[in-house]
């Protein structure tokens, strides 16, 4: 009996064991489907997104090949760029050490290269207002002188004799400018000449200088426009056939004066010579 009642307590104690084995079976089990559950939910979510971005990379997909044509675009037009600048230096080098064509500058006599230029210090307004003003002197002196040859050309009806135009097909046309050669004016004394086919050419000096000022432009690729078959004309023809009035011709040559004189000081600042032009009157 006593044997009899030992193996019943060690089974039952076997019982309640496997009893707790279960439970803790079933809360494993539990917590697992809870899992399983969260997981399914995730798979959902990311699948949505994942379509979502899909749909999205697909309608940027034109924006975005754009974007980069427009970059790719922009480099080449940007190397480019680079390249004509690096050309028209050097080429702007090249007539400056040769002297036939370089202009120097009129206080040294010396040629300044343009990477000279690129990367030294902008001229100070102070020494810029000092050399305008003195050039604003001789160029009001001049617009006065060339005003009175207009006005006296517009009278008599003069043509004067246009210069022959560069031959097409040359290599490196360039464009005189209207200002450019030596004003007939009479000397005091001396009578003035009264033929209708008078010539009155204009002139950059004023009637105390004996240097004639020339200036041109040099094409490498020179355009359309520049190979013309008449011209330059005179402040004469120019004001005869378009009926311009007096103070229309004063400030077109006071522009040409000013732009003359800034690429001779190279230090005019172009800012302060447009707003004289309202003071050319």
């Amino acid at each position: 009996m006593i044997n009899l009642a030992k193996a019943l307590g060690d089974i039952q104690k076997r019982l309640v064991t496997l009893a707790h084995s279960e439970e803790d079976w079933n809360e494993n089990s539990r917590q697992l489907e809870e899992d399983n559950t969260r997981l399914r939910n995730t798979l959902k979510t990311l699948t949505t997104l994942n379509a979502e971005l899909h749909r999205k990379a697909t309608t940027h997909k034109p924006e975005l090949e754009n974007a980069i044509e427009a970059r790719d675009a922009s480099f080449r037009k940007l190397h480019h760029a680079r390249k004509v600048i690096k050309d028209l230096i050097e080429e702007r080098e090249g007539m400056l050490a040769n002297p036939g064509r370089g202009s120097p500058t009129p206080s040294s006599g010396t040629f300044y290269s343009p990477r000279q230029s690129l990367y030294s210090p902008a001229p100070t307004v102070s020494s810029s207002r000092s050399t305008s003003v003195a050039s604003n002197r001789t160029a009001r002196s001049t617009i006065d002188q060339k005003v009175i040859e207009v006005r006296q050309g517009s009278v008599l009806r003069g043509r004067s004799p246009s210069e022959p135009a560069s031959p097409r097909g040359s290599p490196h046309p360039h464009t005189s400018s209207p200002l450019s050669g030596r004003s007939e004016i009479p000397q005091q004394g001396s009578p003035r000449p009264q033929s209708a086919t008078s010539t009155v050419n204009l002139s950059l000096q004023s009637p105390q200088t004996e240097t004639q000022v020339k200036w041109s432009i040099l094409y490498l690729r020179p355009p359309r426009i520049a190979n013309v078959n008449h011209g330059p004309m005179n402040w004469v023809d120019l004001a005869n056939g378009l009926n311009l009035n007096e103070d229309t011709v004063r400030r077109l040559i006071y522009i040409g004066i000013l732009v003359i004189s800034a690429d001779i000081n190279a230090g005019v600042d172009t800012a302060e010579a447009s707003s004289r032009l309202g003071t050319a009157d």
